[in-house]
């Protein structure tokens, strides 16, 4: 059975697309409550005028972009509960906020299962969703059709 159909950008959505490739973005692997976990991470300054809005973003697109409930909501941690499955639609999230001066350090971090190379289907991309994240939080730019999340099978076809 074949994959959903690709799905048409604008320019504006493939410039998009294109930054959000570029993004630099640390991965690491590690064994998590039996299953081998992905965990991309990255990290950006915001100053202490735009640290409320990057709370509320937060907030807001774990709510909505991610299958995962919350499990903390503080001044300085944001986060879902970590996934258990490894479904390429269930992503972890964290975001962490860390005074730096007259500044904060926004560490921004997405987790998923790592599927099984013999299972057929999407891969989870927790390093592009770390970056999106990211980007939202310090721009308010966002484009959902390129999120897995829901029922969202065309995002798949963006990314691959």
């Amino acid at each position: 059975m074949a994959g959903p159909a690709p799905t048409q950008l604008s320019s504006e959505e493939i410039a998009y697309k294109d930054k959000i490739i570029a993004m630099p973005c640390k991965v690491e692997e590690e064994g998590v409550w039996g299953l081998e976990m992905v965990t991309a991470s990255l990290s950006f300054k915001a100053d202490k005028n735009s640290i409320a809005m990057v709370r509320a973003r937060s907030q807001e697109y774990l709510s909505q972009y991610s299958n995962m409930k919350l499990e903390a909501t503080t001044d300085y941690l944001i986060s879902t509960y970590m996934p258990k499955t490894t479904s390429a639609f269930d992503y972890g999230y964290k975001v962490i906020i860390k005074p730096d001066g007259n500044n904060f350090t926004v560490d921004v971090k997405c987790s998923s299962a790592k599927g099984s190379a013999f299972v057929s289907g999407p891969k989870p991309k927790p390093d592009m969703h770390a970056k999106m994240l990211a980007n939202y939080l310090r721009t308010g730019e966002i484009y959902p059709k390129f999120i897995y999340y829901g029922e969202n099978y065309k995002a798949m076809s963006i990314w691959e």
